[in-house]
């Protein structure tokens, strides 16, 4: 069933990636158990490569089904179709291409078999969970992404419980995703074809051919794609640099530390991304262009960040313990790969403008600034001061970039957003997690909720206060600009 009442997408779309990343980070501990620290070194440098690529050759066209669907108003099903058959000579022709630079790698043809044909089966399902978002079938999206997570958990699973099964090595990891991919896909698809087979079969494209729709969505979609990429770099540049200063331990340990921030992803990051972009699309059309609405979503997204993101870091010793034991637990390491995923996030709710056509290659200039900003930190810091340095560069890296997205986007369409209350907030709540943490220095489960329990209603007063001075603050600016 299509989904139509947008808190259900959100709703639908939370509930799907959070799932899914649970079962994903279930999957870990199992997965460094399995392959040893060195084996799980290597596969955190391949797992971002094969990220990539998957989704570089497909020019951005995924994030033309969107705009094609919410925007140009075509049925979704005949745009993936036709975008699908446009692009498979392009695809086809960069994994051709792919193979011939890995050979020349330490790569065997086994192991590059495997990724590439992992890369490829990764692009189709990109380009399908695009197709469920642009037509908010929140239901194959959830298929997809559940199932695929679930079928790797699996596979993990037997392999700690039955010696017929073996996850040992990077190729091992490469099948068994490749199999849970696959297998989510068809899933997926068998599911919403059977709930949706009258509405997909009865909708028509029009006089747009597969080559038009192409050439439009990669106009469309590759300066976001660019942006992607950019802040890949940002995400995963560190972890290379990381490792040619010190050896695949010292580069688990920090994988570990930022696995435990990247739990903010799943709950709000990607829900609300997934969200945010149809959303702002339709918002746009009210009557004050959206700005109220672009104005208050950004409070409560940095709020929802804050709150996830303490209780997160007090029970962050616990879950190191249960998630990799034997690596040591650092607070302030991991505080400031949360703060760095609190930047990240801010840079979406702040990004209106930029999200325009024709102006989604803006996006590109304000990641650079901090894709440049990270690998220029990486290299100061990471010699002298380690997985520190590392974690220092990497906020101080999203930071710039998402002040540079603010920038340009205001240029383009203003919105006022609460810009000082933002700050007072962000500064009062890290400040007073680190009160409490070091006021209640006991790393027991009971003292962590306490914590928590604390920290809540520090964010529940800081609510209250904000809702009512921006309410009244965007009062007077209306009145102000009616006068």
């Amino acid at each position: 069933m299509i989904l139509k009442n947008k808190v259900s997408h959100i709703g639908g779309y939370f509930i799907s990636t959070f799932t899914s990343s649970v079962v994903t980070f279930l999957s870990l501990p199992l997965l460094i158990r399995l392959l040893g620290s060195i084996q799980f070194g290597k596969w955190s440098l391949i797992e971002p490569l094969q990220l990539l690529l998957s989704q570089s050759i497909l020019l951005g066209i995924d994030y033309g089904i969107i705009k094609h669907v919410n925007l140009d108003k075509l049925p979704a099903y005949h745009v993936f179709s036709k975008l699908y058959k446009a692009s498979q000579p392009l695809i086809l022709a960069s994994l051709l291409m792919a193979f011939l630079v890995l050979r020349a790698s330490d790569f065997t043809h086994y192991e590059i078999v495997w990724l590439l044909l992992l890369i490829y089966i990764e692009s189709v399902s990109i380009l399908v969970l695009s197709a469920y978002r642009a037509a908010s079938l929140v239901q194959g999206y959830a298929i997809a992404s559940i199932a695929k997570a679930l079928i790797f958990l699996t596979g993990l699973f037997l392999a700690t419980t039955w010696q017929n099964v073996a996850i040992d090595s990077v190729t091992d990891v490469l099948k068994w995703r490749c199999i849970a991919a696959v297998i989510a896909i068809a899933a997926s698809l068998a599911a919403v074809m059977a709930a949706n087979r009258k509405e997909l079969c009865a909708e028509r494209c029009g006089e747009d051919n597969s080559w038009k729709l192409y050439k439009n969505a990669v106009t469309y979609g590759l300066p976001i794609l660019v942006t992607g990429l950019l802040t890949m770099v940002i995400e995963y540049a560190d972890r290379y640099i990381l490792k040619a200063y010190f050896d695949y331990v010292t580069l688990t340990q920090y994988v570990v530390y930022l696995k435990i921030a990247s739990i903010l992803k799943p709950l709000i990051l990607t829900p609300f991304s997934l969200w945010w972009v149809t959303e702002r699309f339709r918002r746009m059309e009210d009557a004050d262009g959206g700005k109220r609405f672009f104005r208050n979503t950004a409070v409560w997204v940095l709020l929802s960040y804050l709150t996830a993101g303490g209780v997160l870091w007090f029970f962050s010793p616990w879950l190191i313990s249960w998630f990799a034991p034997g690596v040591p637990f650092r607070a302030d390491i991991v505080l400031m790969l949360i703060v760095s995923v609190i930047f990240m996030g801010m840079a979406y709710p702040l990004n209106v403008g930029l999200l325009n056509t024709g102006k989604t290659h803006l996006n590109v200039y304000g990641v650079l600034s901090g894709a440049l900003l990270h690998i220029i930190f990486c290299f100061l810091l990471i010699p002298f001061f380690g997985i520190m340095g590392a974690a220092v560069a990497t906020t101080l890296s999203y930071l710039a970039y998402a002040a540079s997205m603010n920038m340009m986007s205001q240029r383009v369409y203003r919105v006022p957003f609460a810009y000082v209350g933002m700050l007072a907030t962000f500064v009062v709540a890290i400040a007073w997690l680190i009160i409490i943490n070091m006021t209640i220095r006991d790393f027991g489960v009971i003292a962590d909720m306490g914590k928590a329990f604390l920290f809540l209603i520090l964010l529940l007063i800081l609510t209250v206060i904000l809702n009512f001075r921006f309410r009244f603050a965007y009062g007077n600016e209306k009145n102000e600009t009616a006068h």
